[in-house]
């Protein structure tokens, strides 16, 4: 759930921003603000501004006088005085009052207001001389961006202004801006790195207790609020507890018991009530913050409703169903600005919303439990009907989100933690396809939820690609954001390659500038080409409907979705005449059996592949499909993306001493091709058949670092299957380039001739990097004649025409698996990149068999230019021929297209 940035409403204001200060009135009025004397700040500032000319002090005063309103929790007054007082805008310390809005819009729970201003803050401290009291206030304004981010959900953009932060203050040696910066940090990696986060804590309050060594000070409060927290992510309750009262105490010595930052404490000691199952205590402390917020901030605001769906949980797990549907109605209300109805089939409007993620969560448990009311009490279809509007508004609301967020490792992310939005929608379609007389409809509403929950990054990706060719942008610009993230590729690579703490420092500063160079290109595109803007952004995924216009006659759609949370598999198959859903167990012994499958697969025990075969076949393949149908496409999901369906079998085989080339496999009976979504699978451009193909074949043969040694086994039997390849298309009269040796060069494919060649054959070595898949590379030869790594990374900006690229190479066809958007790996980047089809392989492959596989396959596609088939007539042959009839050999290729 949502975490309050009320934890670190001090961490930016503290540090002081007075160097060269010129009254000392100033200087005085903000230690008052910092240690919590709010009223003597207030009145040494209003008297200040009355008797001082200095524009430079007006400014600054204004802003602090802000900050003191808003910690006074008086926010339309802290508005008011700054846009009604007259102030040079043109000054640097403008910057100032440009941070204290962005201050005061977070604190009222609008992060994207927060961030219109302070980019306006930022764009300021651009333009002026750097000095010491510049890179103080360019510390506050990185600081307060990165947590606009953060609550944003845009971690990784919030990490990278978060660490320039801290590189600022590094190198004006400011302790208590370093001390800020640190728990900064900290925050920002409490979501996906508890140890990493209580690091940047602890230095936070080892800094601090030496400073302020009678824990008088409010970021100190801070501190404990944040390590109570990492203490309950680590099962500590208690210490968590000790550490929440901590901050409490420290906070109403300084504000007073009637503040938000106790109410936020007590919150957080009621969340550990709630954990150690004390509903009583957590009530009872519940009702005391929800009392102080709405003293502060009213009726509205996001921590308000995050208490009611704290109440929400409670009511629900005692069974009190009404009551729990009552809360959630009262935290939806709390978090969307236009909307106060409390009839619980009343929903808010899409763009309403104060924090999304608060919103989501409201809505997917108020989904729930109408759901929970519908079977246990009232059976009425309008139950689930307005849990089905309730989790279709969510979606809408996720795809606002990923409009918004920069950041690809952001938008993965979102995919991932929004997930569980998508496995409800699906168990209420189907509970709705149970409850009416038109049950189809629901079914389909259920597989545009599937839809709606794969690859969406992936596809907004290319859906901006493509905007780009349809915009009428210049070439120049094109070229210049190819530039720019060329650059920022390079930074990358020398930053994971630094082990220098200097220099990495400068390396993470680079990079910052020159995303943030990226970032203001882009909203320059947007600005100045509202049509770019509009196909970017308009996202359209396939339902059923458009499923079956695309599909032919004899293909089928066979999509999976693991829902952890209940642990269901679902199963849908979509064909031209009919969509119908399976459901399954995902068993722990289900998941054994893929891992041992994929297991027996790489190390060749047959006995190991066939008898996991035969126990997935019963679960991963329970239909029979018409006769006509010969070609399957799959979206795979989880760890199923490791296992080729290949292998299934297609009918019950009892006799388990069968030969291997014996056993119905799925490949003998059906063309097998694999995709990431059914937009991405049937919205692809069809090559003209009649068209004369070409190819571009790359194999270095030798694998050699800059001193001449030799980092990768010799790859002797791809220079004879590039030779027959070679052979095989001019045989047809094709045009074939073969780039061997040392002419293997990484220089090939970013150059224009790249993009004249229909097909692309890498013989080579690859590497997948499950970690960080960016970094997965193609081995290639730089003009050195050594090794020139093709990282995933790199080939997102490269921009291919090829209907074809094959990796011939091992275990291509993996990567990091991300729930909702499946692997991450080198097919992704080659998607992005424009190629429609790639042929990957999952496993290190047997060097003589792949060379005859990738023959077979070519040679079956000059007779018909079908790639599935081909692909299918090639491992079939290798079957028959009996040399290579086990699956190791002729499984691990797949094709990923159509």
């Amino acid at each position: 759930m949502y975490k309050s940035y009320i934890t670190i409403l001090l961490l930016y204001f503290l540090s002081s921003l007075c160097s060269n200060a010129q009254n000392i009135s100033y200087d005085s009025a903000e230690i008052a603000y910092d240690f919590g004397n709010l009223d003597i700040a207030e009145q040494q500032l209003l008297s200040l501004i009355k008797n001082d000319d200095d524009k430079n002090i007006l400014n600054r005063s204004a802003a602090l006088i802000g900050k003191v309103y808003g910690q006074k929790g008086l926010y339309t007054k802290a508005n008011e005085y700054l846009d009604n007082t007259n102030l040079d805008k043109a000054l640097l310390s403008y910057a100032e009052v440009l941070n204290t809005k962005g201050y005061l819009a977070q604190q009222q729970g609008y992060p994207t207001a927060a961030l219109n201003y302070l980019n306006d803050a930022f764009n300021l401290t651009e333009k002026d001389e750097n000095s010491i009291y510049k890179s103080k206030v360019l510390i506050e304004t990185l600081s307060l961006i990165a947590i606009s981010n953060w609550q944003l959900g845009a971690q990784e953009d919030a990490i990278d202004y978060g660490k320039k932060a801290l590189n600022i203050s590094n190198k004006i040696h400011d302790k208590i801006d370093i001390a800020n910066c640190h728990i900064n940090l900290g925050l920002l990696y409490s979501k996906t790195d508890t140890y990493k986060a209580q690091y940047y804590y602890e230095k936070a309050l080892e800094d601090y207790t030496i400073i302020f060594p009678n824990e008088n000070h409010p970021a100190i409060a801070s501190i404990y609020i944040n390590l109570g927290i990492t203490f309950e992510k680590n099962y500590f309750t208690d210490k968590a507890i000790t550490s929440f009262e901590k901050a409490a105490s420290i906070w109403e010595k300084t504000y007073g018991s009637d503040h938000p930052n106790v109410a936020f404490a007590y919150t957080y000691i009621a969340n550990a009530y709630l954990k150690k199952n004390q509903g009583d205590l957590a009530n009872e402390f519940y009702d005391f913050a929800l009392t102080q917020y709405q003293g502060v901030f009213g009726e509205k605001h996001p921590e308000i409703a995050n208490i009611y769906i704290k109440l929400g949980e409670i009511a629900f797990k005692s069974d009190k169903t009404q009551k729990a549907l009552d809360f959630y109605q009262k935290a939806l209300i709390a978090n969307n600005k236009d909307f106060n109805d409390v009839a619980i089939y009343s929903t808010p409007k899409v763009n309403n919303y104060l924090n999304p993620f608060t919103n989501i969560v409201a809505l997917q448990k108020k989904a729930f439990a109408l759901k929970k009311r519908h079977y246990q009490k009232t059976l009425k279809r309008q139950d689930l009907v307005c849990g089905y509007n309730s989790l279709y508004l969510a979606h809408k609301i996720i795809e606002n989100v990923r409009a918004g967020q920069k950041n690809k490792e952001d938008k993965i992310q979102l995919s991932a933690i929004t997930n569980d939005v998508y496995s409800d929608g699906i168990q209420i379609c189907i509970a709705l396809s149970e409850a009416s007389i038109s049950s189809q409809i629901w079914i389909e509403n259920a597989f545009q939820f599937v839809e709606w929950s794969k690859s969406a990054s992936l596809l907004e990706a290319i859906q901006e690609t493509n905007a780009k060719s349809f915009a009428g942008i210049p070439d120049k610009l094109i070229i210049k954001e190819e530039n720019i993230q060329e650059e920022i590729h390079s930074i990358e690579q020398a930053l994971i390659k630094s082990d220098k703490v200097e220099k990495r420092d400068l390396l993470e500063s680079q990079l910052f500038d020159k995303e943030k160079e990226l970032e203001n290109h882009i909203k320059l595109l947007e600005n100045e080409y509202p049509k770019y803007f509009d196909l970017k952004y308009n996202h359209t995924s396939f339902g059923y409907k458009d499923v079956k216009e695309k599909l032919a006659e004899n293909e089928a759609i066979i999509s999976y979705f693991i829902s952890e949370k209940d642990e269901n598999l679902y199963i849908f198959v979509a064909t031209s005449s009919k969509l119908k859903i399976y459901q399954e167990k995902f068993t722990q012994e289900l998941q054994d059996e893929i891992i041992s499958l994929e297991t027996g697969l790489k190390f060749n025990f047959d006995e190991i592949v066939f008898m996991s075969s035969k126990y997935l076949s019963d679960i991963l393949f329970p239909f029979i499909l018409p006769k006509k149908i010969n070609h399957l496409i799959f979206l795979l999901d989880g760890r199923i993306n490791n296992i080729p369906m290949d292998v299934l079998f297609s009918e019950v085989v009892e006799n388990e001493m069968l030969k291997p080339a014996d056993y119905p496999f799925l490949t003998k009976k059906y063309a097998i091709s694999y995709n990431y979504s059914s937009t991405l699978a049937l919205n692809i451009k069809f090559i003209d058949k009649n068209e004369t193909m070409n190819i571009a074949c790359f194999a270095p043969i030798f694998f050699r670092d800059s001193t001449g040694s030799d980092n990768f086994n010799q790859l002797d039997g791809t220079l004879s299957e590039v030779r027959e390849i070679d052979r095989v298309f001019k045989e047809k009269n094709w045009l074939s380039s073969s780039y061997l040796y040392d002419k293997a060069k990484k220089s090939i494919l970013k150059s224009e001739k790249i993009k004249d060649y229909t097909h692309l054959h890498f013989a080579t070595h690859g590497l997948v990097d499950e970690e960080h898949p960016n970094q997965s590379f193609i081995y290639l030869v730089n003009e050195k004649k050594s090794e020139g790594l093709l990282y995933a990374s790199e080939i997102y900006n490269l921009e291919f025409n090829a209907d074809l690229v094959t990796l011939s190479a091992c275990e291509t066809g993996l990567g990091k698996l991300s729930k909702g958007e499946g692997l991450i790996g080198l097919s992704r980047s080659l998607k992005y990149a424009g190629v429609d089809n790639t042929i990957v392989s999952l496993w290190t492959v047997d060097d003589i068999s792949t060379a005859l596989l990738m023959q077979y396959f070519y040679k079956e596609l000059t007779i018909e230019y079908n790639l599935p088939l081909a692909l299918q007539k090639a491992k079939i042959r290798l079957i028959k021929e009996g040399l290579y009839t086990s699956p190791y050999y002729w499984s691990s290729f797949s094709l990923i297209g159509r």
